[in-house]
C-alpha cells in the first residue's frame, strides 16, 4: 500500500491531496504495451456484505477480483505493473502480470465508507452523456450511471409499492431511482432529520491503471495507428465516487502529464499514457425491524393470511376435490434496496419444517445472478391431504384449522463472509 501525492490545481491556487487507497508498483517497460482495448478490471460477483442491520461495518468482507492486459490483438501481456485505486475499501498488494496477462486483486471491505448520493434527479438513462454532469463532453468517462447488472431498468422510486399496488406505475420510459428515509440512521449536519437511502450510496468504483496506448480500429491492418482512423479517447484516470461520469474536486485521479491538474480527452491517439479500466461493485446491508414499517419499506411477508377452501364445499358434506393452491411472495431488500449479497449457492428462502402442519409450503427464489431493487420470493400453499384421489373422501375441517409457517431467508456476504437471516413468518386457515 502506497500514498501517492495527486495535484488538483496549479500549486500556487490549490495545493494538492493526499489520495490513499492506492495500491501500486513500480515503472515497467515491457515490450509490447497494453491496449486500452483489452485492459479490463473485473470481479465474477457484484456485491459484498459490508452492513449488519444496525448499518455498522463489517471489516473484511473479501472479494476477489482479476485485472488483465493484453496487446491490440488480444494476446496477453505478461510482467505489466497495475495500479488499482478505490472509493472505498481496500485491495491487498499485487503483483505483476503472470503470462496470462493476469494479476489478482484482493479486494475486502474497509474504511473509507463508499460516497453517499443524492437520488439522480432524471433516473436511469441509456445515453450515459446524459447523466454526465460536465457540459464538455470531452470531460466524460462514458459510463453509464450505474452498471446493467443493477437492473435500473426495473427501476421505480418504491419498488415495493410498485410490486404490491403499482404505485407508482412501471414506466420503461422514466426510470427513477428508488429511494427512502432511512428509518434508523440521522443526518450528522441536521441529526433530527433521516438521511435519503438510494441504491447508489453503496455502489462502489474501483479502476485500474497501467501503462499502455489507447484503442483503436486498425482499418489498413498495418499493425500502427494511422490518421483517420477510429480511436478511443480516454480521459485522465479517475475514481468517480459520485457516479456523475466527470471528475470532481475531490476525487482521486492520476495527473498522466503531470500538469498539476486532472485533464479531460486530449482529442488524439495516445501511443503511450496510461490507460485505464473501470469496474463498480455494491456493499449490501442487512434490513432491521424499522425496515418493516417504515415509509417505502424494504421488508414484506405476506401481510394477510392465506386461506385454503374445499372448492365443493356443502354444508356437512365431505370434500372430495383438492383445493385450489395458495400463492404468496416476500420481498426483501436492504435498507438502499439492494438485494442483499449472496455469495453462496444455498442463500435465498425456505420453509421450515413444522411437524403435523396441515399445509405443505414450497418457495420459488428469483434468479441469484445480478442484484436489482430487492429480492422476491413466490410462495405456493396446499392442503398436504389429497382428496382427489380416486376413491377418497376426507371431511372439511369446521371450524378451519388455522397454521403458523416460518419462512428463514439466509443471504451469504462474501466466500466464508458473515451471514445474514432474516425470519419471515406465514399464517393462514385450512378446511
Amino acid at each position: 500500500m502506497t500514498t501517492r501525492t495527486l495535484c488538483l490545481m496549479p500549486l500556487a491556487l490549490a495545493g494538492c491531496f493526499i489520495a490513499p487507497r492506492e495500491t501500486e508498483l513500480g515503472d515497467q517497460t515491457p515490450k509490447n504495451l497494453p491496449s486500452a482495448a483489452h485492459f479490463t478490471l473485473e470481479c465474477p460477483k457484484h456485491a459484498v456484505g459490508a452492513f449488519d442491520s444496525a448499518r455498522s461495518l463489517i471489516t473484511g468482507q473479501k472479494l476477489d477480483c482479476t485485472a488483465h492486459a493484453a496487446d491490440r490483438l488480444g494476446n496477453p501481456v505478461a510482467g505489466v505493473a497495475v495500479t488499482i485505486m478505490v472509493e472505498a475499501g481496500r485491495v491487498g498488494p499485487l503483483s505483476m502480470t503472470s503470462a496470462e496477462g493476469e494479476v489478482a486483486v484482493a479486494y475486502e471491505t474497509a474504511l473509507p465508507l463508499p460516497r453517499e448520493t443524492d437520488p439522480y434527479p432524471s433516473g436511469f438513462q441509456w445515453n450515459p452523456d446524459i447523466t454526465c454532469t460536465a457540459a464538455d463532453k470531452t470531460l466524460c468517462n462514458g459510463q453509464y450511471l450505474v452498471p446493467l447488472w443493477m437492473e435500473p431498468q426495473t427501476w421505480t422510486s418504491n419498488p415495493l409499492g410498485t410490486l404490491l399496488m403499482n404505485n407508482p406505475a412501471f414506466d420503461r420510459n422514466n426510470l427513477r431511482e428508488p429511494r427512502r428515509f432511512d428509518p434508523i440512521r440521522r443526518r450528522a449536519d441536521l441529526p433530527t432529520q433521516m438521511p435519503v437511502n438510494n441504491p447508489r450510496d453503496n455502489l462502489v468504483t474501483l479502476i485500474a491503471v497501467t501503462r499502455g496506448h489507447e484503442a483503436f480500429t486498425d482499418t489498413n491492418n498495418n499493425g500502427t495507428f494511422d490518421n483517420g482512423e477510429t480511436f478511443i479517447d480516454l480521459t485522465e484516470p479517475f475514481v468517480d465516487a459520485n457516479d456523475n461520469g466527470t471528475w470532481d474536486v475531490d476525487e482521486a485521479y492520476v495527473d498522466t502529464n503531470t500538469n498539476g491538474t486532472w485533464d479531460g480527452k486530449n482529442v488524439r491517439w495516445d501511443a503511450d499514457t496510461k490507460i485505464w479500466a473501470q469496474e463498480r461493485i455494491l456493499w449490501t446491508g442487512a434490513p432491521a425491524m424499522q425496515d418493516t414499517f417504515a415509509p417505502e419499506p424494504v421488508l414484506f411477508g405476506p401481510s394477510q393470511p392465506v386461506v385454503l377452501t374445499c372448492p365443493n364445499q356443502t354444508a356437512g358434506m365431505p370434500c372430495t376435490q383438492a383445493g385450489p393452491a395458495a400463492t404468496a411472495s416476500l420481498y426483501i431488500a436492504d435498507p438502499w434496496f439492494n438485494t442483499p449479497a449472496r455469495s453462496s449457492p444455498s442463500d435465498g428462502c425456505s420453509a421450515d419444517a413444522v411437524a403435523s402442519s396441515p399445509v405443505a409450503v414450497t418457495l420459488t427464489n428469483a434468479a441469484g445472478a445480478t442484484y436489482p431493487a430487492g429480492f422476491v420470493a413466490t410462495l405456493t400453499v396446499t392442503d398436504v391431504r389429497n382428496p382427489s384421489e380416486p376413491g377418497t373422501t376426507i371431511p372439511t375441517r369446521n371450524p378451519p384449522v388455522q397454521f403458523t409457517q416460518p419462512i428463514t431467508c439466509r443471504f451469504t456476504g462474501a466466500e466464508g463472509g458473515v451471514v445474514t437471516t432474516v425470519p419471515l413468518m406465514l399464517t393462514g386457515t385450512v378446511q
